[in-house]
């Protein structure tokens, strides 16, 4: 068997998302536990684009793409100028983009509870009646 080089495509095949949202499905990482891949879910990007205006379809479906808007967000001057340290203690850690047997996802460190889950999402905390074990990014 020939191995796989590193530009070959992240198999996400067989694979359940750990969440999803209108526009993503998030999987853990299939050779890094503490990675979290986000795909895109290009059915609803188009689905999107076609309920807007025609002046909004105008700017693209790009600016639909949660994935490019979260790479222009960790690109930004303010988060650049940040140390790491400081930077690392309000975001997870964002490794850039990759190609999956799903397309292209956004790779970026997963964030787990004390107890080793995949922490909740601040939706999930809002929402939820009784407080969620707390999480942060030591483990702790």
């Amino acid at each position: 068997m020939v191995p796989e080089s590193r530009f070959d495509p992240l198999d996400l095949t067989g694979l359940q998302p750990f969440a999803q949202g209108s526009n993503r499905l998030c999987f853990q990482h299939p050779d890094d536990s503490d990675r979290c891949l986000k795909v895109i879910r290009p059915e609803n990007i188009e689905a999107r684009f076609k309920r807007q205006s025609k002046l909004k379809n105008l700017l693209g479906k790009q600016r639909l793409n949660d994935n490019i808007q979260e790479l222009k967000a960790h690109q930004q001057p303010a988060l650049m100028q940040l140390d790491a340290d400081t930077q690392g203690s309000h975001l997870p850690q964002f490794y850039g983009s990759v190609e999956t047997s799903l397309g292209q996802a956004n790779e970026s460190e997963l964030i787990r509870c004390a107890d080793g889950h995949v922490a909740p999402t601040l939706e999930a905390l809002i929402r939820a009646p009784e407080p969620e074990p707390r999480a942060d990014k030591s483990g702790r």
